[in-house]
């Protein structure tokens, strides 16, 4: 019986201890969730089975191990001996608790409630060993939530990527469309300064003053035209500044995600350590993109300093016409909207520019894929090298090539000489074809030269067989299509018998009478 307690202790014991186990577990991934509700009420499920647990352990131990010492104690005291298996007690009272008191708690089936979060427990009994326990854990739910926000946020990364290259492209042809109506309007500011001395020079000339006055209000009228047509310009490049910044906001959200998801995602970067070189690749490259941005940058202060001092110059020429003020004021407005619709082009341009400095750190985004096609590209050019060594050794084995080369330079070199030993093969058969066929052609007219001779000749014994006559004018007639197309074709034309020679009569005619011509020398 001793025994017996012992062994529910070791067994209230060992649960004991899974249960802590658990509860230190659920602990630990409670910790690592965000639900703190859904946690809390597993945990407090997990301590009501846990009470439960021990009421029926204490109930069972009340019943299997104190009960029965207290039988044997009055047993003892009454002079029966401990030791003796015919032990009885003398009262039927004793006799049913004595009975009623065996070992009958087993809790191995309830341990399976126990079970950590997400795992499930396997439980092996053996009465020699004590038995085990397994514990298998599944895929977490969480996990595979992970995993669909990646594959989610990976759509949105390739749909950002496609329309910040839409941007990027439709910024382009707007600086270059903004870049060719500048060079216009400098252009019509050359034409209005080079007008305005040809007025200062005809200053005597009234009359021709006022022509020139009115044609200048048409020029302006013009220009302001010309303004209104740009106008749907700046509206597209409003447009694109909208969408750029909806990208943007679509961008800020994704980063606040990724944020959220960064203690997660701790393993997976350090998987990525490796990839570090590339990624400095791609930010070198990015730091070359920044150079140019700033060539383009100096570029246009280049232009805005010519175009200060033309406006310098126009100051000057200003102070020389002052007897003509009046005409020229009417000019010198004209003058500063297009100065001011110039100012906000130029405005436009450096917001552009701003907005394509901030699409820059986007590219950040695209190394991952282009590490991956780099890896790719790798496999490819490896599988490549290996096709090429091995057509290489085939040709030496073949007899084409001599040796094989060793290193890439050396295969390209003899992969070129090969390919020009081969082009002077294709001319060299060329020219035998087109010798072969002059000829065909000189041996097949000498043919029907003698056989229209010998027609001629024997035509008197021919007309004897009317039948045998038509069917040698007939095949004479096939003869002479056949004349006509190698008169028609070039040199390098192979003759199709088969389309020349509708029927086997004449194609048999042909072939034999070159087969006798021949023979005959």
């Amino acid at each position: 019986m001793e025994a017996g307690s012992s062994d529910s202790a070791g067994l209230v014991t060992e649960i004991s201890e899974v249960i802590d186990s658990t509860l230190v577990c659920r602990q630990h991934s409670s910790k690592a969730g965000c639900c703190k509700v859904d946690e809390v009420d597993l945990l407090r499920g997990a301590l009501h089975r846990r009470n439960e647990l021990l009421g029926a352990i204490l109930k069972a131990y009340h019943r299997d191990v104190l009960v029965i010492k207290e039988s044997l104690y009055r047993a003892g005291r009454h002079g029966f001996a401990v030791d003796d298996p015919n032990i009885s007690c003398g009262e039927g009272k004793h006799e049913e608790n004595s009975l009623s008191s065996v070992p009958s708690v087993d809790l191995r089936e309830t341990l399976r409630l126990f079970s950590p979060h997400e795992c499930d427990l396997r439980v092996s009994p053996c009465y020699h060993c004590g038995g085990t326990v397994e514990i298998i854990h599944r895929e977490s739910s969480r996990l595979a939530e992970c995993k669909h926000i990646i594959r989610e946020m990976k759509a949105r990364d390739e749909e950002l990527r496609l329309e910040m290259v839409d941007v990027k492209v439709r910024a382009q042809l707007d600086r270059e469309r903004v870049v060719e109506e500048a060079k216009n309007h400098t252009e019509h500011r050359q034409s209005l300064l080079e007008e305005i001395v040809d007025l200062g020079r005809r200053v005597s000339d009234r009359d021709d003053l006022f022509a020139e006055v009115e044609r200048l209000t048409l020029e302006k009228n013009r220009l302001r035209q010309e303004l209104k047509r740009h106008e749907p310009v700046l509206q597209e490049h409003i447009c694109l500044k909208v969408e750029v910044q909806k990208a943007k906001d679509e961008c800020n959200i994704l980063s606040a995600e990724l944020k959220s998801q960064a203690d997660e995602y701790v393993r997976l970067r350090k998987q990525h350590e490796a990839l570090i070189v590339d990624m400095k690749r791609s930010g070198q490259e990015i730091g070359r993109l920044e150079q140019a941005l700033a060539a383009t940058r100096k570029d246009y202060e280049a232009e805005g300093k010519k175009c200060d001092q033309l406006a310098h110059d126009l100051a000057k020429s200003k102070t020389r016409a002052s007897e003509i003020e009046a005409c020229l004021q009417k000019a010198q407005f004209a003058y500063d909207e297009m100065a001011y619709d110039f100012d906000e082009e130029r405005d436009s341009l450096k917001e552009n520019i701003e907005c394509l400095e901030s699409t820059c750190s986007d590219l950040k985004s695209n190394i991952a894929r282009l590490e991956s096609e780099s890896i790719n590209h790798a496999c490819e050019a490896a599988e490549l090298r290996k096709r090429i060594s091995s057509t290489l050794e085939g040709a030496r084995r073949r007899g084409s090539i001599s040796f094989v080369p060793q290193n890439t330079e050396a295969a390209f070199d003899k992969t070129d000489d090969l390919f020009r030993e081969v082009h002077t093969l294709r001319q060299k058969c060329a020219g035998q074809s087109n010798l072969l066929l002059s000829c065909i052609r000189s041996l097949y007219e000498n043919c029907l030269f003698q056989e229209r001779k010998l027609l001629l000749d024997n035509g008197g014994s021919l007309h004897k067989n009317a039948q045998t006559l038509h069917h040698q004018f007939e095949v004479n007639g096939a003869a002479k299509s056949v004349l006509d197309h190698l008169d028609s074709a070039d040199e390098s034309d192979a003759i199709d018998w088969v389309s020349i020679l509708s029927s086997d009569t004449d194609q048999r005619h042909i072939l034999g009478n070159l087969e006798n011509r021949i023979r005959i020398g």
